[in-house]
């Protein structure tokens, strides 16, 4: 392999003080019999209440309990146990998680938001044997008639006969098991956009996730007062971190509402308000929050970076993770704009498929950054412990060093496969290192490059990209959009992918022409989630290159000509200008117009609710800004609470 692109981390016993066994519960009891003061300590905080390790562990034990009574009554599974979870994030929500583990079972997280069609796909692909869930979250959702049609059992943690009769209750005793035994205990089953349209089920089990979690302690060791952070949605495994790593070495978390998240200033307050000291969030988050600290610090004329003395905002925040999008070096040179050189921020790489992250690279300074760029680009960097990565060419032999080629991975992160062993093609016998522990690898779908021991990212070899830290495959948006009978042809595609201005647009050519964007994208909101909704443009005929496929380059140009149409060419900026506008009503649609343009051909109208013309709480935060440094004040809450762009007017 001498002369040849793969990397391998440094290679550590697996567990912690050899108990390799251990899962997730196992791990939290032990520890709580090894400190017995730490029962006493907060774990959760939520929203101004707090409970301690020893509540936590009681209340998950007393709720395991009368899980165990229904689950004992019901037939057992025919493959893995697995209960599904409907909460939203909240101090119940983790007590449940921890329940489930001490049945010996697996949670399938499936958000209150998710359109009825993936739900019902969800339910009849992993085959949970229970659904936990709080009566009222469950009737407001999309698919609640889907669980009554599909005959799911339903937990309510609203019903408190359900706790009548007392039980025994014996914990799964798996902590001293023989280790090959224990590493097929499944902990999670997390749902992922599929690379034939149909969403597949990520299988995590606890011995990978701890793997994981003890590269953390060793790589980051957490100090005395720290405080982590839980605002990650449970679908998404960046969530699993956020909630283990800081609860099973004794470290409180802060569990942050989903309202909260959305609100970028809001979420920096809670951020300085609560002392958080970690922070994993995606780049355009990040993005976010720089720009409203920027235009904090110009209104109170603070000066940039905030001085290493004194208070600042988010002084207490030494750790920051970048995770789930591309991180540019632009954005990290603006971060150190912001904050004095010492504060750490990495960049992680990986897939759900490989417990959220393989690769890392840190950085502490303005001048880290400057060193790591390579044709404008920053590292993804080197592999975790017990992990190694390859770059494979199209004969899947490992490319020369210094050459481009296709990312597969082994070790101890990869996931056990999918559910019903979809696309197990993705998992090969890895032919190219004999290593012990190395024995399956993993193909990503991307493509990398190797140079001074640190990887480069080059882009994706598959039709998936990352919108907002989510993963999502084209050709399932593709699939849905040709599902409602309403299009003849449709071509998705990521439009600057991994740019902080990607969109998905979708090309499509009606059946009939009465039919609008705005008939299909109400069809589409059963079937898809919010971030996989297209941008649409009508087309007239699908453009082919000479062998007969179609000319992507061309439909790309089309779209990028049509925004320049919107944004620069015409007069959608000029018709505000008219007496029947008022002077706050001119500032708000010209901002909203210049940050968002807007995919139906027209101009903004004060009718427009900013959501549905492309808008997102991350641009609003361009907008609010946009809107200051023209001397217009409007608080983001009441900017993303408003149902229709008039409704700011009186604000401003």
């Amino acid at each position: 392999m001498e002369g040849r692109s793969f990397l391998r981390g440094e290679i550590h016993p697996n567990g912690s003080d050899g108990d390799e066994c251990l899962t997730l519960d196992a791990v939290l009891n032990k520890v709580l019999s090894d400190n017995p003061e730490l029962g006493e300590r907060e774990a959760l905080r939520d929203n101004g209440t707090a409970i301690t390790f020893a509540e936590l562990n009681r209340k998950a034990t007393e709720l395991a309990k009368r899980l165990a009574r229904v689950v004992e009554s019901l037939p057992p599974p025919e493959g893995d146990k697995i209960v599904a979870v409907n909460l939203f994030p909240d101090t119940e929500l983790i007590v449940s998680l921890l329940a489930i583990f001490k049945i010996g079972a697996a949670y399938l997280p499936l958000d209150p938001t998710f359109p009825a069609d993936r739900v019902s796909h969800i339910l009849q692909d992993a085959q949970p044997i229970l659904l936990l869930t709080a009566g009222s979250i469950l009737q407001a959702t999309a698919f609640a008639s889907v669980v009554v049609e599909l005959n799911v059992p339903v937990f309510d943690l609203e019903d408190k006969d359900s706790s009548e009769a007392s039980i025994t209750f014996k914990e799964e005793k798996r902590g001293n098991e023989t280790a090959p035994h224990v590493r097929n205990v499944l902990a999670a089953v997390l749902y992922t956009s599929g690379s034939t349209g149909v969403p597949k089920g990520v299988r995590l089990e606890h011995a990978t996730i701890l793997h994981r979690l003890n590269w953390q302690w060793r790589t980051f060791p957490f100090h005395s007062a720290e405080v982590g952070c839980f605002k990650t949605a449970l679908t998404f495994v960046d969530s699993m971190a956020e909630i283990w790593a800081p609860l099973l070495i004794g470290q409180p978390v802060e569990v942050v509402s989903k309202p909260v998240i959305q609100d970028a200033q809001r979420f920096i307050d809670l951020l300085d308000r609560c002392k958080i000291t970690r922070l994993v969030l995606v780049p355009s988050l990040l993005k976010a929050m720089l720009t409203l600290l920027k235009s904090r610090a110009r209104k109170t004329d603070e000066s940039l970076p905030y001085a290493g003395n004194g208070h600042y905002p988010l002084k207490h925040l030494k750790m920051w993770v970048c995770s789930g999008e591309i991180l540019t070096g632009e954005l990290l040179l603006e971060f150190y704009d912001c904050f004095p050189a010492g504060t750490v921020i990495s960049n992680y790489y990986g897939s759900t498929e490989l417990m959220g992250d393989v690769t890392y690279a840190t950085f502490k300074s303005r001048e880290d950054v400057l060193a790591s760029f390579i044709d404008d680009k920053i590292p993804i960097g080197k592999p975790m412990d017990n992990c190694a990565i390859y770059l494979l060419d199209a004969s899947k032999e490992l490319v020369d060093n210094g050459e481009i080629g296709e990312l597969y991975v082994a070790g101890s992160h990869l996931c056990s496969g999918y559910v019903r062993n979809r696309e197990m093609e993705r998992f090969s016998k890895n032919h190219v290192d004999n290593t012990p522990g190395y024995d399956v690898m993993f193909r990503t779908g991307d493509y990398g490059r190797i140079i001074n021991g640190q990887l480069y990212y080059f882009g994706r070899a598959d039709s998936q990209v990352k919108i907002r830290g989510h993963r999502v495959d084209l050709s399932e948006i593709n699939a849905a959009i040709e599902w409602n009978k309403l299009v003849s042809t449709c071509v998705v595609l990521s439009y600057k992918a991994g740019e902080p201005e990607q969109e998905i647009v979708a090309f499509i050519i009606p059946v009939q022409k009465e039919t609008t964007v705005e008939i299909i994208k109400e069809r589409m909101k059963d079937k898809l989630l919010s971030y996989m909704m297209p941008k649409f443009v009508v087309i007239d005929e699908l453009p082919l290159l000479v062998n007969g496929k179609v000319d992507r380059q061309k439909l790309m140009q089309i779209y990028a000509d049509q925004l320049h149409k919107q944004n620069g060419a015409t007069n959608y900026p000029t018709i505000w200008d008219g007496n029947e506008f008022s002077r706050e009503e001119r500032a708000l649609l010209k901002t909203v117009h210049s940050i968002i343009g807007t995919s139906s051909g027209r101009a903004v109208q004060l009718s427009d609710n900013f959501f549905e013309i492309g808008g997102n709480s991350l641009n609003a935060v361009n907008v609010i800004t946009k809107l200051k440094d023209q001397g217009f004040h409007i608080d983001l809450t009441e900017f993303l609470g408003a149902s229709q762009l008039k409704d700011l007017v009186p604000e401003l």
